[in-house]
């Protein structure tokens, strides 16, 4: 897709920690820039506010693309 300015979303359990890091790796050698790391919590206390507060880190982000490394279960589904 040719980014180079991305946000990078991951779950917050193993999967996702170590599937980050790869594309941190990978994004290293290729001359992609992650402008944030959000990590996307399994089981939130409070889902709701959890994934508002991504969700408007997202949205004020400049990136041109998001990528997401994780679970189906830590989406952003309310």
């Amino acid at each position: 897709m040719e980014w180079s300015y991305v946000v990078l979303v991951h779950s917050d359990d193993d999967y996702g920690i170590q599937g980050a890091a790869e594309i941190e790796s990978y994004g290293k050698q290729r001359g992609l820039c992650i402008s944030e790391k959000i990590s996307a919590q399994l089981n939130p206390s409070d889902s709701r506010s959890h994934y508002e507060n991504i969700s408007a880190t997202l949205l004020s982000a400049s990136a041109t693309g998001i990528i997401y490394f994780g679970q189906v279960s830590a989406c952003m589904c309310f």
